[in-house]
């Protein structure tokens, strides 16, 4: 049985919220993390992205210093 892919909601915070910036297939997730990437490094000031599968409401991922993580890091 195929895996299905969830629908994934991206989220941004570069002023201290943080904001919807796109929903997305699961099967275009890489090229949107890709896009925030791009995003992020031409930001002038720090840029994360959390992704969330919205039909669970778990964290995916999150974006932070240029890298991806599975978990947040409490600094």
């Amino acid at each position: 049985m195929a895996q299905v892919l969830p629908v994934v909601q991206i989220k941004v915070n570069s002023s201290g919220s943080w904001a919807n910036l796109i929903t997305c297939n699961g099967g275009q997730y890489r090229d949107v993390k890709a896009a925030c990437e791009i995003l992020a490094k031409a930001s002038k000031g720090p840029v994360s992205f959390k992704a969330f599968d919205t039909a669970s409401g778990e964290l995916i991922e999150f974006y932070r210093d240029g890298e991806w993580r599975s978990q947040e890091r409490k600094d």
